[in-house]
This record gives C-alpha cells, sequence and structure tokens, in this order.
C-alpha cells in the first residue's frame, strides 16, 4: 500500500467531513481548487430481473449449457445501493439510529467512524431470501481517521457491524462522519468473474471462462446495469453482498491470512502460505462495498465476513480492507 493520503483519512480532516450525493461519487472533503479529472460514472438501480429460468437460458445463449449447474451454485444476490430519496432509512453517513444505552464502538480509545445504516426491512423487502436479517437496522462503523489495509491482523477491530432493534433515536451527540445520502436498494443476481479466486475451483477451461464472463455480461445486461470492467472505467457502485468488483488482489484470502494472524502484505509469507489458507479464504464472502473517488486516486472500502457467521447473524469477526 502506497502513502498516498487515503480518501477515509481525508473525510476526517475538518470536524465534519463531506461526502457528495451518492450517485455522484464519495469524495474527498479537501478536491483542489481545479480539478480536471473525470470522476467515476455514477451507478444506478438494477432495473430488470432475470430469475433461474432465464439464467439457465443465458447459459444456453452462450454455449454453457454443461455448466448451468455451477452457473446455479455461483450466482449471487446482491443489494445495489445507489442514491435514493428521504423517505429510505438506509443512509450513507450522518449519524446512526440507536438504542437508549447504546456504546459507540471504539478501537484503540478512539471512537470508529459511522459509515452506513441498511434498514433490514428494506433489504427483505428487495430480497425476501436475503441471508441478512429481517428486521432492524444494520450499523457500519470502521477507523475513518487513518486508512487501515486490513493485510495486518493488527487491524483487527477497526471495523464494527452490529444490528440494532426497538426503540431507536438519532445519535445526535455525535458529529457526522460523512453527510447524510439516503440509500436506494435493489436486488442485482451476479456472477464472480471467470478469473476470480472465486471461479477458480471451478477450472474452467479458456473458452469457458470467455463463455462465462460473456454470460455475465449478458446476465448483467439483462438487468439493466453495466459490468465494471466492460464500462470503461470504475463506478461509484456500492452495495451489499454478491461479489466485489474486481480489484487486482484476493480480498477473501487477505482476510484468511490477517485472521489467522498473517500479515497479506508480506510477499514471502504469502505466497508461502497461501495454498494452506485457501480452504479457509473461502469460508470469506463480501459483505459491504463502498466505493469512493480521492483527490490522489480511487479507494474502495470493503467489509467481509465467513459466510457460515453470517448466515447466523455473528457479525463480530466483520473484517474491514481498504484499496
Amino acid at each position: 500500500m502506497s502513502d498516498r493520503r487515503g480518501f477515509f483519512r481525508d473525510l476526517l480532516r475538518e470536524a465534519a467531513a463531506v461526502a457528495q450525493e451518492l450517485n455522484v461519487t464519495v469524495r474527498a472533503t479537501t478536491e483542489p481548487e481545479h480539478d480536471d479529472r473525470v470522476p467515476p460514472d455514477p451507478a444506478g438501480p438494477a432495473t430488470g430481473s432475470v430469475d433461474e429460468e432465464a439464467l439457465v437460458a443465458l447459459c444456453r445463449d452462450v454455449g454453457l449449457t454443461h455448466r448451468a449447474d455451477d452457473v446455479r451454485r455461483y450466482a449471487r444476490i446482491s443489494l445495489r445501493l445507489t442514491h435514493g430519496d428521504a423517505t429510505s432509512r438506509s443512509r450513507l453517513g450522518g449519524v446512526p439510529e440507536v438504542p437508549p444505552g447504546f456504546v459507540w464502538p471504539s478501537w484503540h480509545g478512539r471512537e470508529l467512524g459511522f459509515l452506513a445504516q441498511v434498514d433490514l426491512a428494506e433489504a427483505a423487502a428487495v430480497d425476501a431470501e436475503t441471508i441478512l436479517p429481517h428486521r432492524g437496522l444494520m450499523l457500519f462503523f470502521c477507523d475513518l481517521a487513518e486508512r487501515r489495509s486490513g493485510l495486518s491482523p493488527t487491524h483487527r477491530g477497526s471495523c464494527r457491524v452490529l444490528v440494532v432493534e426497538g426503540e431507536l433515536a438519532a445519535a445526535e451527540a455525535h458529529a457526522p462522519a460523512l453527510r447524510a445520502s439516503p440509500l436506494e436498494l435493489s436486488r442485482e443476481l451476479m456472477l464472480p468473474g471467470g478469473w476470480s479466486f472465486q471461479a477458480e475451483e471451478l477450472d474452467l477451461t479458456p473458452e469457458e471462462r470467455d463463455a462465462w464472463d460473456e454470460l455475465r455480461d449478458r446476465l448483467a445486461g439483462a438487468q439493466g446495469v453495466d459490468l465494471e470492467e466492460t464500462s470503461g472505467g470504475r463506478s461509484a457502485l456500492h452495495r451489499l453482498l454478491g461479489y466485489h468488483e474486481e480489484i487486482g488482489r484476493e480480498v477473501e484470502v487477505d482476510c484468511a491470512f490477517a485472521a489467522a494472524g498473517l500479515d497479506a502484505g508480506d510477499v514471502a509469507v504469502y505466497h508461502t502460505q497461501r495454498a494452506a489458507l485457501e480452504a479457509e479464504a473461502r469460508r470469506w464472502r463480501l459483505l459491504m462495498q463502498v466505493s469512493a473517488e480521492d483527490s490522489d486516486g480511487f479507494e474502495r472500502l470493503y467489509v467481509l465476513i465467513r459466510d457460515d457467521e453470517l448466515r447466523a447473524g455473528a457479525f463480530d469477526g466483520a473484517w474491514a480492507l481498504c484499496r
């Protein structure tokens, strides 16, 4: 990781860091006065729906009928998070709604920054079969004061995910780290990239990989969205669940390393231990992705969790990676 000024660190340079509307991007508060860079494309909601029958038909169209069972097994539903209206309780930034006596999460004696709030009833309304809890609010807190890569085991605890329900009220005593941006949730059916870590165990042939990615492209088009890798640039895309947009690192392996007490940033350790940790890495999956643009480049924050813990509604083991 470079020492360039990170998006999340910049957000807290002032007492209340500012984010632009979610449908443009989450930006650093200290932008240059004259910035002629092209911002990432705003991500829109999914506008179409693909069921299992339609997915199998797409497999047939690209010559992957013999892989239809694998396609069904690897398909995951993601909830795209895009700009919404003020009626939504789901939002990026602002202050969270918390129960009486709520203890604000902290790390190394410093309060974590509030990142996002998701109304789990809204999520269940979009996807009735979601593996998320169906009640309450899911709150995301991260160390926004300093950008933590998440590659080191010493970064444990720099992210907290909590579910609260019952009598809730805005935590007005805490200044927001981000301006509140309401979120719209939309359902997107996803497949991992043919060359990704997730698809590695499928042992696809080169021809099958090409067809697999053609299937992904058609799947995205049927839902009114674009694949980032074919759209000509990165987009300001945020999501819950599903698969993360590729960044050149195997984030699941990174989490497995750090959780096992190993530094995933140590190249020598990484290459000698990767095979031993591969099975553990496959237990990890995306919980949330937040995209951002800063004055020095583009970054994303990923929150991952083990699949069994997610299904059990146990979020203490959530891990954050910043790129």
